[in-house]
């Protein structure tokens, strides 16, 4: 799944917005919600297949915190 995908049903549901019914506009919402929901579901699924994989400079500080890599007199 990509974030161009979800962009272009937000990009839909953005067009609809005045033409389409109500009911049809939910449903577009419902299927871009579900969408980003999927997309979240398979980077956990990544995440616990590849936990040592970098995610950002970020990542690397809270392991080096959680494993008592900084004192406090560091910050």
């Amino acid at each position: 799944m990509n974030h161009t995908l979800l962009l272009k049903k937000l990009i839909a549901i953005e067009r609809a917005i005045g033409v389409a019914s109500n009911n049809n506009l939910r449903d577009l919402v419902y299927e871009a919600e579900s969408y980003l929901l999927q997309m979240q579901r398979e980077m956990v699924d990544e995440l616990s297949v590849h936990p040592e994989r970098e995610l950002g400079r970020g990542s690397q500080f809270l392991r080096e915190v959680a494993g008592g890599g900084f004192s406090r007199s560091g910050f």
